[in-house]
């Protein structure tokens, strides 16, 4: 599958772009309302007004020919509250979830390392925030999850399954353990599996939600 990401500085513009990016030979949208580093191009970020939330997957729905996903932010106060309002817009499924908000100061240039100030924290330590973001999301809306945020290893991605999501993003193993990440994380889970008796990634989804 390939996912096309897409942002705008306007509520308007995230429907012109998702137009645009429906021209490509794409399968999913995914609306990027919550990246960081973008944080200064809006007055107020998206990821934190949830009416723009809502009214923005309807837009991008109405204009998209595929299937559209949220990315939300973990920078905010009862993430299922954003995570409604995304399906109240109409998305098909929510990636949960973006990085977190840091800042690292350079001692000796006495000032921050990054020219936009802060910027967004992932690898390993966003894990536990992505895990809690995907848990609170399951619990708040009934379409899909993609979780995604510090996942290195199979235990990582048999976690965020059994959080609620449904598919697993990868990104920061690759930097930790190379190239071969994908192919290690999948041997890692199907140990995991065979060792705790599953059979399916369908059994593991939501599981830790049971009483």
């Amino acid at each position: 599958l390939l996912i096309g990401s897409l942002f705008g500085k306007t509520i308007e513009e995230f429907g012109e772009v998702a137009e645009k990016l429906c021209e490509a030979p794409l399968d999913i949208l995914e609306i990027d309302i919550s990246c960081p580093h973008a944080s200064n191009l809006y007055k107020k970020p998206f990821a934190h007004d949830l009416k723009a939330l809502e009214k923005i997957g309807r837009l991008v729905k109405e204009k998209a020919n595929i299937p559209v996903l949220m990315k939300l932010s973990p920078n905010t106060y009862q993430i299922g509250e954003y995570a409604k309002a995304a399906a109240a817009g109409g998305v098909d499924g929510i990636t949960g979830v973006n990085t977190a908000l840091g800042i690292k100061i350079n001692v000796q240039a006495r000032r921050p390392v990054l020219a936009n100030k802060s910027g967004g924290i992932s690898g390993p330590s966003l894990k536990p925030i992505a895990l809690k973001a995907v848990w609170d999301i399951y619990k708040a809306v009934d379409i899909p999850i993609i979780g995604t945020g510090g996942i290195t290893t199979g235990e990582d991605a048999i976690e965020m399954l059994m959080a609620g999501a449904s598919l697993v993003g990868i990104g920061s193993a690759f930097y930790y353990r190379g190239k071969t990440a994908l192919a290690e994380i999948a041997a890692e889970m199907e140990k995991i599996m065979n060792e705790e008796g599953f059979t399916s990634i369908d059994e593991i989804i939501g599981l830790a939600h049971q009483e």
